[in-house]
């Protein structure tokens, strides 16, 4: 029992450990967008400069599909560690290399098109992370599975708040000038610098599943196969959230730093909305353990109903707070959206361990999660961008959140989505 208990604390550290870097890692791009925009992408139109931001934003998301697929097999075919131990290398690697990248002035167009090269190699080493997490430790537990899994998915506020922390610190030692010069690439190698940590880590744990014998030849083919209707509803059901996450820990970022003044409204410092996401994280990652204790009492599908109904009524007032809202509405706010977005979060890690079978678990659950994150969640600072551009309204985005948060209800409470829940 002692010895079960420490291989299992030890995979919660490090998939915690390891699922914090990359969610530090990925939503660092989201948190400078208003940087990167300047840098990267220069145009004369804010609006404009910003949907060529969130573009290259969109493309790391697109490929997150992809590293699911390549370490979802790697993972159910050969062993979970190795594939979890690749990830976090291009994913330390990725990073690097934008902490170095030349600038727009200084090296012309070559610039983006690396930029969205190693957000595109972001995208697949992200894809190969969280499947590996969830996975793994939901195989090292027998008891409170949901407040275990939350654990680790507590990692991505972790991560976005140590991501805002490093902002704030580095652009109050540095200045504004010598932060937006070259200040913003040390949060980059830093970031490098916890993968190697992680990474350490992360060779230390055992994984048991490389001595399972039943593994398939080709996990997909079998999954695709056998277990599309859950894939599927999993995929539909987590859209939703998806999209509230990539709001919250991103587009919201330059719609209060920009997008509010086009419309006459008083736009928040750069500077106070990353102190205010810290606030934002520090409160949802306290909270979180709630969400697991949740699970295990209630149960999966019951947990989705109710959270997809509060995601449907709380659709149009995000958008009109974020708009109208002071500093500690915005706090409030930003808190429920990502409250929100955590308990589907955990939901989803809850229900793809226990419905995909062993053998194809690490691959069902990464392409649950990454196609719905990398698609939907990938357009939804970009759409969001463009619908506010095109009809000339800043709220009009909650349209998208209410689609999908409608059709994922519609899933879940008929016949399709029960008899999945129920087998």
């Amino acid at each position: 029992m002692d010895s079960e208990r420490k291989v299992s604390r030890k995979i919660l550290i490090s998939s915690t450990l390891g699922f914090t870097f990359e969610t530090y890692d990925y939503y660092l791009y989201g948190r400078i967008s208003p940087i990167i925009a300047v840098l990267f992408f220069p145009s004369s139109n804010i609006l404009i400069s910003i949907l060529d931001t969130f573009f290259g934003y969109m493309i790391g998301f697109l490929f997150r599909p992809v590293g699911a697929l390549i370490f979802g097999h790697f993972g159910d075919k050969y062993g979970r560690k190795r594939a979890m131990v690749i990830s976090m290398i291009i994913g330390g690697i990725s990073m690097l290399s934008i902490g170095f990248l030349p600038t727009y002035v200084e090296i012309g167009l070559l610039a983006p098109v690396l930029l969205i090269a190693f957000r595109a190699l972001q995208g697949i080493s992200f894809g190969g992370e969280w499947g590996g997490s969830v996975t793994m430790v939901s195989e090292s537990v027998k008891k409170r599975k949901g407040l275990y899994l939350v654990l680790v998915q507590s990692g991505q506020v972790w991560g976005a708040a140590l991501d805002f922390a490093v902002f704030v610190l580095t652009y109050t030692i540095l200045g504004h000038d010598a932060f937006f010069a070259w200040g913003w690439r040390i949060s980059f190698f830093i970031g490098f610098f916890i993968a190697i940590i992680a990474l350490y880590i992360r060779t230390k744990i055992d994984d048991v599943y490389e001595h399972f014998k039943e593994k398939m030849k080709v996990p997909s083919k079998y999954l695709f196969k056998n277990y599309w209707k859950e894939l599927l509803l999993f995929v539909v059901l987590f859209s939703a959230f998806s999209a509230l996450n990539n709001t919250t820990t991103s587009f919201s970022i330059s719609y209060l730093n920009k997008i509010r003044s086009v419309f006459g409204f008083e736009n928040i410092p750069f500077f106070t909305v990353s102190v205010m996401m810290i606030v934002v994280s520090i409160i949802t990652g306290l909270i979180s353990p709630l969400i697991g204790q949740a699970l295990d009492k209630y149960g999966a599908r019951k947990v989705w109903i109710i959270s997809l109904i509060f995601i449907i009524v709380f659709s149009y007032p995000y958008y009109y707070f974020l708009l109208h809202g002071d500093i500690y509405t915005v706090i409030i706010i930003q808190t429920i959206a990502y409250t929100l977005y955590m308990v589907g979060f955990t939901d989803l890690a809850y229900s793809a361990t226990s419905k995909f079978p062993r053998n194809v678990r690490y691959t069902g659950s990464s392409l649950s999660y990454q196609i719905s994150g990398g698609i939907v969640g990938g357009i939804t600072p970009f759409l969001s961008s463009g619908l506010i551009y095109y009809f000339n309204s800043p709220t009009v985005p909650f349209v998208w959140f209410l689609i999908l948060s409608v059709t994922a209800l519609i899933f879940v409470v008929s016949k399709f989505g029960k008899n999945i829940f129920l087998d």
